[in-house]
């Protein structure tokens, strides 16, 4: 009895699905090159890199659906808001849920900039911070894809994230 209830313990808390390293491997540089679009604005990788139905959620509530939409606003917003402002991955952290589906959490730093077109205005610049982007994503025809992004800023005073 008492190796029945060790072994449901054990499965009780067993991951969702053990990840393959090549499969982890995959994802970390899709992440590199999210990471690298913000610093140079080209939202080439994220266009082919991105399911045609991929949903966005921006760090100020703006929900863009579809992979048009999402690299439009990408980079309307970051040749206005984010103009010069570098984007540095601090951690990821995956948990695949199964065979082909992967959440992600990055935690990226942001420099200050200005809202909401990038002019500065003498009260509106936003302190350099770090966000959590929740990434999910989903291995299609053997290629993870990103279907759905949330992005959230780190608010200071709350538990240190990691």
């Amino acid at each position: 009895m008492k190796i029945l209830l060790v072994a449901v313990l054990f499965l009780a808390n067993a991951p969702a699905f053990a990840q393959s390293k090549p499969d982890e491997d995959q994802v970390n540089l899709l992440v590199d090159d999210l990471i690298a679009s913000f610093n140079s604005h080209d939202f080439k990788t994220l266009e082919v890199n991105s399911t045609k139905d991929v949903s966005w959620v921006n760090m100020m509530g703006r929900w863009w659906k579809g992979r048009d939409e999402v690299v439009s606003a990408h980079k309307e917003i970051f040749n206005k808001i984010f103009n010069g402002v570098k984007f540095e991955k601090k951690s990821v952290s995956m948990r695949f849920l199964s065979a082909d589906i992967v959440v992600v959490h990055v935690i990226e730093h942001v420099d200050a900039f200005f809202p909401p077109d990038g002019v500065d205005r003498g009260g509106n610049k936003r302190p350099a911070s770090d966000d959590n982007l929740q990434l999910v994503y989903l291995k299609t025809n053997g290629k993870w894809l990103l279907s759905a992004a949330h992005n959230t800023e780190v608010q200071p005073g709350g538990p240190p994230v990691k």
